[in-house]
């Protein structure tokens, strides 16, 4: 255990470029968890943490589990903490893990492809409903935001360590494999042809494919698809939030299946 007064410290600089910076992280194979809740969820799924940095406050009796499971505790000053998360109020604990490698097994039956989105907090969220109803897969575009940027993270309530997600470099590769897997995929896009989601059979093996916040989904991709669907609504709204028609797509192929 060392303690940590300063946030001139080499490991709070490090911390913080990697809350910052996506190419850091890459650079470095790390990422950084803040809170016990993610700490926790972290842990469960395997992960051995390289660093931990805790608060004053939390650290006490604590510091026995935490140097069990840590090689590496510091216990810094709550000014020092401030200056490392990126959160407005410091949760008292953040960890440093090894980034892990990208998921690399066969295709899932059913996923849900996202594709570039802009929003860290609706690819987080969509994760989490993804895992909260039991979808096998999350796949994204590589110009999606980075799945261990800190929104992403907390968004995701853990769902990014209980289910795979992965990055995809071509989604018009990915479309192809799927369909060449006889698995449809179905774009969420409101264009010509386009049937209700309560018209569409879901109840075999499919892929949903979500797109950008503000611009959805380019032509050339809609076309690539099986088929498009739309979610029927009643009001004057136009669109609906991508995380949110995610949810809805998502519990609508799971309800069928």
């Amino acid at each position: 255990m060392r303690s940590i007064i300063s946030p001139a410290n080499e490991l709070c600089k490090h911390v913080r470029r990697l809350c910052e910076s996506r190419r850091y992280r890459r650079e470095c194979g790390e990422f950084v968890l803040e809170g016990q809740r993610l700490w926790q969820d972290a842990l469960q799924s395997g992960l051995v943490p390289r660093h931990l940095l805790v608060g004053e406050k939390l650290a006490g009796e604590a510091l026995p589990a935490l140097e069990a499971v840590c090689s590496d505790v510091a216990v810094l000053s709550e000014n020092a903490l401030r200056s490392c998360g990126d959160t407005v109020s410091p949760q008292g604990l953040l960890a440093v893990f090894p980034l892990p490698e990208n998921h690399q097994s066969a295709l899932a039956r059913r996923s849900v492809l996202l594709c570039s989105l802009q929003d860290p907090g609706n690819v987080g969220m969509i994760i989490r409903t993804a895992e909260a109803f039991g979808l096998p897969e999350v796949l994204l575009s590589a110009d999606c935001p980075d799945l261990y940027a800190p929104k992403v993270l907390r968004a995701s309530m853990g769902g990014i360590f209980r289910i795979p997600v992965r990055t995809v470099e071509s989604v018009e590769e990915t479309i192809a494999a799927l369909r060449k897997m006889n698995i449809p995929v179905y774009a969420s896009a409101l264009c010509e042809g386009a049937r209700p989601l309560c018209e569409v059979d879901l109840t075999g093996d499919c892929c949903l494919l979500i797109g950008n916040e503000g611009n959805g989904l380019p032509p050339g991709l809609i076309e690539r698809c099986s088929g498009s669907l739309v979610i029927p609504m009643r009001g004057k709204a136009q669109s609906l939030n991508a995380a949110m028609a995610a949810g809805i797509l998502i519990y609508e192929v799971m309800r069928q299946g």
